[in-house]
């Protein structure tokens, strides 16, 4: 089965009117509440637990959870 990671958009639309600065679970109350599908919350569910404080450390973050994702397809492959 091969799952697509969100991209920066789905993530940018799911947390769309959040405050910052936000925590992890924040972040994931915020995006179920604005319906966010499973990848989104799979990855908001995996970034460290800490206060964020502005979007683009989310983004820095799928950048990071993408390259992870990639890494491990690759060693099951």
């Amino acid at each position: 089965m091969e799952t697509s990671n969100p991209s920066a958009a789905d993530v940018t639309k799911a947390l769309g009117g959040i405050d910052f600065p936000a925590d992890r679970s924040q972040l994931i109350k915020h995006a179920r509440s604005n319906d966010a599908d499973a990848r989104i919350i799979h990855f908001l569910e995996q970034i460290p637990d800490k206060q964020y404080d502005q979007p683009t450390e989310i983004e820095h973050q799928l950048s990071e959870y993408a390259s992870d994702e990639s890494d491990s397809d690759r060693q099951a492959a």
